[in-house]
């Protein structure tokens, strides 16, 4: 139990951190959205958005009782798609 917490840190960092320097990659260079730069800001976003996901979904059995653990996985699935899509 919150063993998950520093990884849950350092995903959100590395996502800021990528969506900080993807915004600024895309506005800077003259080649384009599709340079290295964005590229590999995009990476560094993509891999902070997953250690995070995969951390909230490993908390699930920890903070919920076994009889609601079906309705807060669903939950999670729920919200993690809609953010996603917004």
């Amino acid at each position: 139990r919150g063993r998950g917490l520093p990884y849950l840190l350092v995903g959100s960092v590395m996502t800021l951190t990528g969506l900080r320097f993807q915004g600024s990659a895309s506005s800077a260079l003259p080649d384009g959205p599709l340079s290295l730069s964005y590229f590999l800001s995009y990476l560094l976003t993509m891999l902070g958005v997953n250690v995070s996901y995969c951390v909230m979904i490993a908390l699930v059995p920890d903070l919920v009782p076994t009889s609601q653990t079906g309705l807060a996985n669903g939950t999670l699935a729920l919200l993690l798609v809609g953010g996603s899509l917004f």
